[in-house]
């Protein structure tokens, strides 16, 4: 049997059964009225007594309660619209740099060879990919004049508008390590790293883009920050928020100044001075790492 639905003064009660402190009952349960119950109570999961129990091993004021979320949700803005001018980057130099490398010859086309890939099964699942999505968009004038002019097939300038930040990460999987450096070059990140790095900003767009909690959370896939790094910063946890953070500056497009974007960043922690920025995975010297390994 589920549990019974409750309005939201009983929700605000049963927060406070549970051990959550409330100064303001009225403030309380508009919040509710805006964020559901159990997105809220999803940042209190690190302090329950135990996994099936939502009792609280100690005390928490709800205002810090609701602070911790507000700056979820600031952080996830932040980063998203950094994430997106990552991947349009990236779009532009994957394409170019394959088609450069692979398509000058006629036909064009080889970007559709499985032979130009190392990893075969893994471009084959990005194809499968890119059909679902053209059939999603069958619509598109891109598409219909693909369609009736090149047998559906496209350059791969344009073949990567379709592809999601996830499949793109796939793409670059898959491809041998001659075309991997080229890329990688570009950005300035070992080719060995890279199918790493853009498979966790892939996973940290899509927790962006559906609005999911960045708080206590353990990331997979870890991510590979190199010897050097991990040997001299032993506190740096790989799995954390802040580990995909360090990726995501070391990956900055030129558009973005770097100094511009961490003052951004310190400004939304200095706004919540009362949030336990160790849950999200910052280090005490978290501004000396993003500063002096940028």
């Amino acid at each position: 049997m589920l549990k019974k639905p409750l309005n939201f003064k009983k929700q605000t009660l049963q927060l406070f059964n549970h051990g959550v402190n409330i100064n303001d009952y009225g403030l309380a349960e508009e919040i509710l009225n805006e964020v559901n119950y159990y997105r809220l109570t999803g940042y209190l999961i690190g302090i329950r007594k135990s996994k099936n129990d939502s009792d609280l091993k100690q005390k928490v004021d709800f205002d810090k309660l609701y602070s911790t979320y507000k700056m979820d949700n600031e952080l996830k803005n932040f980063l998203f619209n950094i994430l997106i001018k990552i991947e349009l980057n990236l779009r532009t130099i994957i394409a170019y740099e394959y088609s450069m490398s692979k398509c000058i010859s006629p036909p064009h086309d080889q970007h559709y060879d499985k032979n130009n890939y190392y990893n075969k099964k893994g471009f084959y699942d990005v194809l499968n990919s890119l059909e679902k999505t053209k059939n999603y968009n069958k619509d598109s004038l891109v598409i219909k004049h693909h369609q009736e002019k090149y047998s559906s097939k496209m350059p791969l300038w344009v073949l990567v508008e379709f592809m999601s930040f996830s499949t793109l990460s796939k793409y670059y999987s898959s491809m041998y390590h001659s075309e991997q450096e080229l890329i990688a070059n570009k950005v300035k990140i070992n080719y060995k790293l890279l199918p790493n790095w853009l498979h966790c900003l892939s996973v940290l767009r899509n927790y962006c883009a559906h609005v999911a909690r960045l708080y206590n959370i353990e990331f997979k896939p870890s991510v590979k920050l190199g010897r050097s790094f991990l040997k001299n910063n032993p506190d740096v946890k790989n799995n954390t928020l802040f580990s995909y953070i360090y990726v995501m500056f070391k990956m900055l497009p030129k558009s973005l100044n770097k100094s511009d974007e961490l003052d951004k960043l310190y400004e939304i922690i200095n706004n919540y001075p009362d949030v336990d920025l160790c849950k999200f995975g910052f280090t005490e010297n978290y501004k000396d790492l993003l500063e002096k390994w940028l």
